[in-house]
């Protein structure tokens, strides 16, 4: 037994739109995925305060090991840092460069409630390799 399937009148235009389809649709989610992201206010907030503090303090200072801490500041309603506070187990100089780059630190554009921010890291420093894990918590005042 054979069976033929007779064109219709619309089995041209229907490949011409499979075929479309076929290289928008991937083209659209390729585009999708790498187009850039709108990047949340609240982690623009916490890099602003958070990225690169640890990494050059502990360099500057020459302190290699393993390493923790807390820095927590206190960001008033213009975005700067008015109060800085440190929890670990750091030396003293890395202390000190850890809460003077904090206090220099300033959120751009920056016009709302005041914020406390909490930058948490672990990890270890040595003078050829740093593997930091870093998390961050900010509350609004």
């Amino acid at each position: 037994m054979e069976v033929r399937i007779s064109e219709s009148k619309f089995g041209k235009t229907w490949t011409v739109v499979k075929t479309v389809l076929g290289i928008v649709i991937p083209l659209a989610l390729v585009a999708w995925m790498f187009w850039p992201k709108k990047e949340p206010p609240e982690r623009r907030q916490v890099r602003a305060i958070c990225s690169g503090v640890v990494a050059p303090c502990y360099a500057a200072a020459r302190a290699w090991g393993n390493i923790s801490g807390v820095v927590l500041a206190d960001v008033t309603k213009d975005g700067k840092v008015e109060k800085a506070a440190y929890k670990g187990t750091a030396p003293r100089a890395v202390r000190q460069c850890l809460l003077r780059t904090t206090r220099a630190r300033v959120i751009d554009d920056y016009h709302d409630k005041p914020l406390r921010i909490s930058c948490q890291y672990s990890g270890s420093i040595t003078s050829g390799t740093r593997m930091l894990s870093s998390s961050w918590n900010l509350e609004r005042r």
